[in-house]
Formats: structure tokens, sequence, C-alpha cells
């Protein structure tokens, strides 16, 4: 295959035939007389059938009815009545099960025990790519600071985490806590404990003044 086509690249021999600066062509959509440059270029055509803005609301309306047939399709589906009693055959785990043991209310692709799965795999995959893409750090990286800590949080010792909608209680969801200036990571923490950081601003001994007064309040 040639080099321009692998990459995605004009045709030098187009190239050279290109248009030139008083060559004009009339948009069928909107009927303007326009330079050859304002015409989108498909990668098989030396010239575009329509202007830039036209071919925009051409692909906008494209969506739009591709959208609406996918609706339609999905109202069609959910609208078709399902007797849960009917045995389909899961495609993860392989076993015959009745229709009210999958998800979807029956329609789903897998069944209930396996969908929960992969949505477990699915959101340990994400985590450990958000956690290699910020910080660098490898699920084998990670399992070897969280054994180093005892298995738990850094400072506090727990496993709770949560984020206001979900809360877990695995020490794979501690959150990784870093230095904003450098980025170099510091340790594993629970969620409160690593706001408790940012809300004291990282400060050693603003830290060890609240220590302070926790065991020595002023008023007692």
């Amino acid at each position: 295959m040639h080099e321009h086509r692998r990459r995605g690249l004009p045709n030098p021999s187009d190239l050279s035939r290109g248009p030139t600066v008083d060559e004009r062509k009339t948009c069928p959509r909107c009927t303007a007389s326009l330079p050859l440059e304002s015409f989108i270029r498909p990668r098989s055509q030396r010239v575009g059938t329509y202007c830039g803005p036209c071919q925009t609301e051409r692909n906008r309306e494209s969506k739009r009815r591709s959208a609406a047939t996918i609706n339609r399709q999905q109202r069609e589906r959910w609208a078709r009545p399902i007797d849960p009693t009917e045995v389909r055959r899961c495609p993860r785990c392989g076993e015959n099960k009745p229709r009210s043991e999958f998800s979807a209310s029956g329609r789903g692709g897998y069944c209930k025990p396996c969908r929960a799965a992969y949505a477990r795999d699915r959101n340990a995959r994400r985590r450990d790519e958000d956690r290699q893409r910020k910080y660098g750090y490898s699920p084998e990286m990670f399992a070897a600071l969280l054994e180093k800590q005892g298995g738990g949080c850094a400072i506090c010792g727990r496993t709770k985490v949560t984020n206001g909608r979900w809360i877990s209680t695995h020490a794979k969801d501690l959150h990784v806590d870093h230095d904003h200036e450098t980025g170099q990571v510091r340790g594993l923490l629970c969620n409160q404990c690593n706001v408790s950081l940012g809300l004291m601003d990282d400060e050693p001994d603003r830290l060890i003044r609240a220590a302070e007064y926790l065991k020595n309040p002023p008023a007692q």
C-alpha cells in the first residue's frame, strides 16, 4: 500500500492537479457559489460535493436519523411482552436460566450474577487504567505499596472509601495520595484521611497543632 494511503494523506497526484484559486463551484444544498477550497474533500474525490457548513448539517441530520431509528427499535424491544419463565442461555456463564434471572427485566444480555461480575471487572480495569495514566502506578506497584502499609489506609488503617454516591470497603479502592507540587506518590489513603489532608493544605505543622488541640481542648 502506498505511504499516503496508509497514513490517510491526500494523494500527491491529486494535489498536483488540485483546484486553482479562481475555480468556484455551486453547492447543491445552499446554491451558493464558493471557491473549491470551501468544500469538504472526501478521500475518494478531488473536490467535495457540499460546502463545509452544508456537509456538517448533513452529518448532523444523518446522526439524528440514526438515533431516531435506534430509539424506535429500543422502544419496540421493550414494548414486546416477555415470558419470565422462558429459558435463555447466558453467554458469559453458559448456563440456561429463566428470563427472570436476567438483568434489565429479562432483556439483558447477561444473567444478574454475570452482569454484576462484568461491572466489577470493568470498574477494576478502568480504575487500574486511571491510576496508570495519572500517577504511573501499575496494579503490581499498587499491590506492593498496599502490602507495605499493612493492607489499609496509611494513616488510620481502614479501607472504607466513598465518593458521596457509593461506598466501598475494599482496599483496592483506596485513593492514591500524591504531592500536588511534585506529583510524587506519597501513599494510599481512605477517603476521609485524603480529604482531611487537602483541607489542611498538606501543612504538617497545622496537622500537629490540630492533634494537640484534640488532646488538650482549651475549653476544658
